[in-house]
């Protein structure tokens, strides 16, 4: 399913409809969050001048401007070249570069030969393209990555300058998933910087009120544990410790 943010839908000129019944009533966000469904649109996909019409559902405080689901793949018949960083349409009738060279996202490549042992996680230094201007940025893993034994972390970093090379560079850490050690060469992309241009201010907090917990009497807190159908063997334990067990649970 393709979704678009309701500014850029506006901004374009797209006409906003209610959904309809293909649409499911719930979406969740890739981390479990609950979107807000406003709406869809049928917007025109430009693919080097070829149109391609489809429809997109308008998600409330969207991270991006617009992303295609499978559904837009599917119908242009998209084929991916990660080793290529390619995309490929309607049998190549159009090929894309799947990471463009633009003012507010960048590739990230490693600086150096970096070798990671089993099981272990480590900072690495990459290079960030001068045509990259926003002092810092969201790194997320590349599409190479996902065909590695290696994972890259997500991250708010800030870009920093070499002096007098003038080179940027920042930082990744990678997690070596795999039991043997694996090699990551110099220039190999790890990861990609986009401009952190999109805060939200949270006007409601989901943790507990601090007051509330504390007002919880032991009973209350027995009570609760026992409903969720928990039982604590205090054989060797003091009421002290049963006690401090007892708060971590609830």
């Amino acid at each position: 399913m393709s979704v678009v943010c309701p500014d850029f839908a506006l901004k374009i000129g797209a006409k906003i409809t209610p959904v309809s019944e293909r649409v499911p009533e719930h979406l969740l966000s890739a981390s479990g969050v609950p979107l807000t469904i406003m709406g869809q649109t049928e917007v025109t996909v430009g693919l080097r001048g070829l149109l391609i019409p489809h429809v997109f559902v308008v998600i409330r405080d969207l991270n991006h401007k617009a992303l295609v689901g499978m559904g837009f793949l599917q119908q242009t018949g998209c084929k991916l070249d990660m080793k290529a960083n390619l995309a490929s349409f309607f049998d190549d009738l159009v090929i894309l570069p799947l990471f463009g060279k633009t003012t507010d996202q960048a590739v990230l490549r490693s600086s150096a030969r970096l070798v990671v042992p089993a099981f272990t996680e480590a900072i690495t230094r990459v290079s960030v393209r001068s045509y990259f201007r926003p002092r810092c940025g969201v790194v997320e893993p590349h599409a190479a990555v996902f065909q590695q034994p290696y994972v890259v972390a997500k991250a708010l970093v800030t870009v920093r300058q070499t002096q007098p090379c003038n080179q940027r560079y920042t930082y990744c850490r990678v997690l070596n998933l795999s039991i043997k050690p694996c090699v990551i060469r110099k220039g190999d992309p790890l990861a990609t910087l986009g401009e952190a241009n999109s805060v939200r201010v949270v006007t409601q907090s989901v943790a507990p009120n601090v007051k509330d917990i504390l007002s919880v009497t032991m009973e209350e807190k027995i009570k609760q544990i026992s409903d969720l159908g928990l039982q604590i063997n205090r054989q060797n334990m003091d009421d002290s410790t049963y006690e401090r067990l007892c708060s971590l649970i609830i």
